[in-house]
C-alpha cells in the first residue's frame, strides 16, 4: 500500500479514508487535533514551513513529510520508523484547502458525497450554448436544476475541462444565500463532465436588461428600489467569497454570470476562472502571484489588462463597480467600443464610463472609489456593503422612502 499509486492499488481506499477523516476539521474551521487511523501514504515531499504542504497533483503526502509545524503546533507519531501508524496535529483551514485542492475530483466526489450518476439526470431543453459547452435544464431527484455539460471535444488537458474541474472544486465547498447553490456533478465514467446547479428561473441580468431594452425600445433602467436590492445581493456575495479562508476571487464577475430567481434575488454563478489565494509573504497586504487577462475586457481591472505578476480581491471590486454602473444605468460600459480599445483606454488612459449618467449622487460617489486606478484606493467588499446598507437606510426615491418601499 506504501508504495502505491494515488489512483490505484491499496493506497485508494486509504486516500480516501484520510480525506474523510479531515472533512469534520474542515467543518469545524480546522482548528483541532486530528486523529488518522494506520496506513503510510507516499508521496511528493511537503515543505517543512508549511506542514500540510503542496504536494504534486496527484499524489500525497508520505509519513517522513511530517517532521514538524511552525504554525499548526507538533505532530506526534506512533508506530516504527518509515512508517506512519497514527498521527494528531492542529492543521489550519488554509493547509487543509491546500492539500485537499490536490486530491483527484472523483475522490473528492466520493468523500463530499456530491457525486452523482448520469443515468439520475433527465436533460430536458437546452437554454444556454457557449464554445466549450452547453447548458440544459434538467430534472434530477425530481428536483429542477441546470446542467452544465463540457463538449466532448474538450479532453481532460484542455484549459475548459481545466476551469471545470476548478469550478467543481471551488463552488462543492461554498454556501451563501446570494451564490448559485451547487447541487452535485458527474466526473467518473466515459461520459463529459457535467456540473449540476438550482435552475435559475430569472435568467442573468444581461438577459433581463437586453430583454427590457427590446421591450422599451431604450436601455432600461430598473426601479431603484430592485436596483439597490441586487447591488446588496452582490455585494453580500462577493464580501462573503473574500472573506472565505483561504479568501476566493471570482474573476470573472459579469452580467453574464449574474443569475436572477423567481423571487428577483441576484446570485452570483460561474467559478470558472475563480482563484483560491494564498499568501506570498505574512505581511498583511501581500502581494498574490496569478494569471493574466482572466475574465472579460468589459469588465477588467486594469492590472489584469496589464498583465500584472501579483494581484488580489481589489480585481473583483473593479468589476463590481462597473455592473453597478450598468445595473443603475441600463447600458452596457463602453457600449460599441472594440474590446482590444476598452481594455487600452481603461488600463492606460483611466477612461471610465460618465458617472452623470448614473444620476445618484450617493451612489456615482460608490462606484468612483470602486474603479479607481489603483487597486489600494478601492474598498473592501464588506465596505461596499456598509455603503449600501446605509443607501438604504437613508436614501429616497421619486417615490417615497426607500427602506419602506424595501419592506425594511
Amino acid at each position: 500500500e506504501a508504495g502505491a499509486a494515488w489512483n490505484g492499488g491499496g493506497a485508494k481506499n486509504k486516500n480516501l479514508e484520510l480525506y474523510e477523516s479531515l472533512l469534520p476539521q474542515i467543518e469545524r474551521g480546522g482548528h483541532r487535533r486530528s486523529s488518522v487511523g494506520s496506513g503510510g501514504l507516499r508521496g511528493s515531499p511537503v515543505s517543512s514551513e508549511d506542514g500540510m504542504g503542496s504536494s504534486q497533483k496527484g499524489s500525497a503526502p508520505s509519513a517522513s513529510s511530517f517532521k514538524g509545524d511552525k504554525k499548526g503546533g507538533p505532530i506526534s507519531r506512533v508506530g516504527s520508523t518509515g512508517s506512519l501508524s497514527s498521527w494528531t496535529r492542529y492543521i489550519s483551514p488554509s493547509r487543509l484547502v491546500s492539500y485537499i485542492s490536490n486530491l483527484p475530483i472523483h475522490i473528492r466526489g466520493r468523500a463530499e458525497a456530491w457525486e452523482t450518476g448520469r443515468d439520475e439526470i433527465v436533460l430536458l431543453e437546452e437554454v444556454g450554448k457557449g464554445q466549450t459547452g452547453v447548458v440544459h435544464r434538467c430534472i434530477w431527484r425530481r428536483l429542477e436544476c441546470a446542467a452544465k455539460i463540457l463538449s466532448p471535444t474538450q479532453g481532460c488537458n484542455t484549459v475548459e475541462y481545466q476551469d471545470m474541474v476548478n469550478e467543481i472544486s471551488t463552488v462543492s465547498h461554498l454556501r451563501h444565500p446570494n451564490l448559485v447553490l451547487f447541487l452535485g456533478a458527474c466526473t467518473q465514467g466515459d461520459g463529459p463532465l457535467l456540473l449540476l446547479n438550482e435552475f435559475m428561473t430569472g435568467g442573468s441580468l444581461e438577459q433581463r436588461f437586453s430583454a427590457k431594452k427590446r421591450e422599451h425600445g431604450r436601455p432600461w433602467r430598473c426601479p431603484r428600489t430592485l436596483a439597490v436590492r441586487w447591488l446588496r445581493d452582490m455585494s453580500r456575495a462577493v464580501h462573503f467569497l473574500h472573506q472565505c479562508c483561504p479568501p476566493i476571487i471570482h474573476r470573472d464577475l459579469k452580467p453574464a454570470n449574474i443569475l436572477l430567481t423567481e423571487q428577483e434575488v441576484l446570485k452570483i454563478g460561474d467559478f470558472g476562472l475563480s482563484k483560491v489565494i494564498k499568501k506570498a509573504g505574512e505581511r498583511s497586504g501581500a502581494a498574490y502571484k496569478m494569471t493574466g487577462e482572466a475574465g472579460t475586457m468589459r469588465y477588467m481591472a486594469p492590472e489584469v489588462v496589464r498583465s500584472e505578476p501579483y494581484y488580489d480581491q481589489k480585481v473583483d471590486i473593479y468589476s463590481m463597480g462597473m455592473i453597478f454602473w450598468y445595473i443603475l444605468t441600463g447600458e452596457r460600459p463602453f457600449e460599441g467600443v472594440r474590446p482590444a480599445q476598452i481594455a487600452r483606454q481603461a488600463s492606460k488612459g483611466h477612461v471610465r464610463p460618465p458617472l452623470d449618467c448614473v444620476q445618484w449622487p450617493q451612489m456615482e460617489a460608490i462606484i468612483q472609489v470602486m474603479w479607481s486606478d489603483s487597486p489600494d484606493t478601492r474598498p473592501s467588499g464588506g465596505e461596499i456593503l456598509n455603503e449600501i446598507e446605509e443607501v438604504i437606510a437613508k436614501g429616497c426615491d421619486n417615490k417615497g422612502c426607500l427602506k419602506k418601499c424595501m419592506g425594511l
